[in-house]
Order: C-alpha cells, then sequence, then structure tokens
C-alpha cells in the first residue's frame, strides 16, 4: 500500500466509523444502509489486501535474513578454521583464496554471496580429513552446502512475492476510486438531511478533496 493509499484508507475508516456510531439515526433508510454496507464492503477488502501483502512479504523476508545470517555465521566459522590449517601448514594459496571477513560477505550481492560461499565449501572439502581439528566436520559442511542452495533458491520467491505485491497495490488502486465515489455520489447526498440531528455529518461532506476525488493512488 502506497502512502496516498495509506491516508486515503484512514480517513475511509474514519468516515465509516462516524455513520457506524450513528447508525441508529439512519438506520431506517434503506438506500443508506445499502450504501453504508457496500463501502464497509470495499474496506474489508482493503484490508484483507494488506493483510496479505504484509504476511507474504514479512515471512519471505524474514526467512531470507535468517538464512543469511547463518550463511555467513557458518562461511566465517569455516574460512577462519581452514585460515589457521593453512597457517600451520604454510599454504599461501589457501589462506590467500579464503581470506574473507563478515564484513565483507555482509557487503555482498545475494546472488554473489552464494558463489563466494559454495567457492568455500569448494575450497575446504578435499582437506576435510585433515579439518577436524580446527572445527570443520562433515555435518557442518553439509549444512553449510544446504544453505547456500536455500539461500539460492528463495531469491527468485523474493523476486514473485515483489510482483505479487505489485499486483496487490494494483487491485487496492482500483477499490479506493469506487469508496469515494460511494461517498461522494451516493452518502454525502444522503448525509445532507441528518445534519441538523448529528451536526458532524456536516464536517463529513466536507471532507478533503483527497477523500471524496483523488481516489487514485
Amino acid at each position: 500500500m502506497t502512502n496516498r493509499q495509506m491516508n486515503q484508507y484512514d480517513m475511509f475508516l474514519r468516515v465509516q466509523k462516524v455513520l457506524q456510531n450513528y447508525q441508529p439515526v439512519w438506520a431506517g433508510n434503506i438506500r443508506f444502509s445499502a450504501n453504508f454496507q457496500e463501502l464497509s464492503a470495499i474496506l474489508l477488502q482493503v484490508n484483507t489486501l494488506q493483510v496479505k501483502q504484509a504476511s507474504g512479504s514479512i515471512a519471505i523476508t524474514q526467512h531470507k535474513e535468517a538464512l543469511k545470517l547463518r550463511l555467513m555465521e557458518q562461511a566465517i566459522r569455516i574460512v577462519k578454521g581452514a585460515g589457521s590449517y593453512a597457517a600451520d601448514v604454510q599454504d599461501l594459496a589457501l589462506a590467500a583464496h579464503i581470506d574473507y571477513s563478515r564484513s565483507g560477505l555482509a557487503k555482498m550481492r545475494e546472488t554473489e554471496l552464494v558463489t563466494t560461499c559454495l567457492h568455500i565449501a569448494g575450497l575446504v572439502q578435499p582437506l576435510l580429513t585433515t579439518l577436524s581439528d580446527y572445527g570443520i566436520t562433515p555435518a557442518l559442511l553439509d549444512n553449510f552446502t544446504q544453505d547456500c542452495v536455500a539461500f539460492r533458491n528463495i531469491q527468485p520467491e523474493t523476486q514473485m512475492a515483489i510482483s505479487h505485491n505489485k499486483t496487490i497495490t494494483s487491485d487496492m488502486a482500483e477499490l479506493f476510486p469506487a469508496a469515494a465515489k460511494l461517498l461522494k455520489e451516493h452518502i454525502d447526498g444522503k448525509m445532507e438531511q441528518y445534519t441538523e440531528a448529528i451536526p458532524v455529518f456536516t464536517r463529513l461532506i466536507s471532507a478533503p478533496a483527497i477523500l471524496l476525488t483523488g481516489a487514485k493512488a
């Protein structure tokens, strides 16, 4: 939901709340009641889309961030252990190839991080039998490799979530003009007859232009 849509949605909810508070006054007006139910249905659709958009994005983002943190922690554990081994046996080539820091990994693009982690796994795989004293075990390397693959595979899901969110935002954009039109062309005129009994209706009728006319996001 865009900032403008959020502002409009908040105002629509306020109007709905005021109308609801004075429902006993206009409840006998069949057309007014029908308009109010239609407005409530539109706002319910907006809320449903908003929840769907938020829940999908948050779940994928949280999962991806958890994977990334675990991947980096495992990578640092492996490069430190392998670095210590390289120093013990004076393997300068290995030391140069696994010279990575946590901050360096954190700054990498996601695709670059996957490539780097798989490269690290490939370097230590042939040395596993000599690396147990350095905390690098087959189980650790297996988990590390699996997390590399999982992190790589979640990238398309992230793109799909972004595309899905755009679709939801577009769907919302169609609902806001409908709500604005309903207020301006239908409810507004029916509130006029109740302004003496319900003075607050006068303020609703004089609501900001963004509420009654600026419905596009």
